[in-house]
């Protein structure tokens, strides 16, 4: 029962995590798509250019996530108001698309970095910032709900293990009846061997054959010394006489 708790409360932790890896996963398709967007933008134009016309999109329509646009050296050439003062990890070495999670004042954040070069060979780092409060917030809640399940699992597991158990012992607890009641008239020792449960009825068997070979000596015993005092009985009865 204990195993069974154990493996129940195992695997509410592993399916949280198993959670937080598919929203992550979910987090990060949005973020690639439109900083894939962003990035395309930027090799269409020059910085310039495209920094205006981002400034323009964002104060009309808004955005999804926070975006810093940065040069080689990681100084921000344009930054969405959201972001500007988020101190954020320093840029990757090699100039490869990385994800990665950073925390800041006990909250997480997802960072995709994308080396971008624009029209005019300018080579900028664009760097996308999403927001994973969502998902922390939506796996403390099925955390807490999970745990508040496991006492209940625990006591079900408990149940159902002394269950089980009664049920596996239960033809050892009536081969232990039967020796109680066994018959001893005749002072043979003989188990019932209908059990339904195979090993049972091997053991049964196996000491109906201990005790019948125990049987025979006795016999032989009890034989030998009824024949040594009928033998004994006369010579005994001649010195009398």
């Amino acid at each position: 029962a204990v195993i069974i708790g154990l493996s129940l409360v195992a695997f509410a932790y592993f399916d949280l995590g198993a959670d937080k890896q598919h929203l992550t996963s979910k987090l990060d398709s949005a973020m690639l798509a439109e900083t894939q967007w962003v990035a395309d933008e930027l090799a269409r134009n020059s910085m310039n250019s495209a920094v205006a016309h981002f400034k323009e999109i964002f104060s009309t329509i808004g955005h999804v996530h926070d975006f810093r646009i940065a040069d080689p050296h990681g100084t921000p050439v344009f930054q969405t108001c959201r972001v500007e003062s988020l101190p954020i990890p320093a840029l990757p070495q090699k100039r490869v698309k990385t994800t990665q999670t950073f925390v800041r004042d006990s909250k997480s954040y997802r960072l995709v970095d994308c080396p971008v070069t624009t029209s005019t060979g300018e080579e900028v780092w664009l760097r996308n910032i999403g927001s994973m409060q969502d998902i922390d917030e939506h796996i403390a809640y099925l955390r807490v709900n999970n745990y508040a399940m496991v006492p209940a699992l625990l006591l079900l597991a408990l149940l159902g293990g002394i269950s089980i158990t009664h049920i596996l012992l239960r033809p050892v607890i009536r081969l232990a009846e039967s020796a109680k009641k066994m018959s001893s008239e005749d002072g043979r020792i003989q188990f019932d061997e209908d059990f339904e449960v195979d090993e049972i009825a091997y053991l049964t068997k196996a000491l109906n054959v201990a005790f019948g070979k125990v049987q025979v000596t006795a016999e032989k015993m009890s034989q030998f010394t009824a024949d040594a005092a009928h033998e004994l009985r006369s010579p005994v009865a001649a010195i009398r006489l």
